[in-house]
């Protein structure tokens, strides 16, 4: 799975690259407001790639578990 989260960020900041001039930055609402919903759509899908892992982590851990018991079970058989 790619990284969501960082491809956007470096797309946005590759199209939007920050004004370094402190002193000529006046952000105006509509800016505030674009960067609040750019900020809300990542975060929403941080939250989808993260439930995502979650879910792939879990199903992980279920497999090896299912592989310890398979395990202790051929063991059982040798002896």
């Amino acid at each position: 799975m790619s990284n969501q989260f960082y491809e956007h960020l470096t797309s946005f900041f590759q199209e939007n690259p920050p004004d370094t001039d402190i002193d000529t930055q006046t952000p105006s609402y509509t800016d505030l407001i674009a960067e609040l919903d750019m900020t809300k759509t990542i975060l929403k899908n941080v939250k989808q790639e993260n439930m995502e892992l979650c879910k792939k982590t879990e199903r992980t851990w279920q497999y090896l578990e299912e592989q310890a018991r398979e395990t202790k079970e051929l063991i059982k058989r040798l002896q």
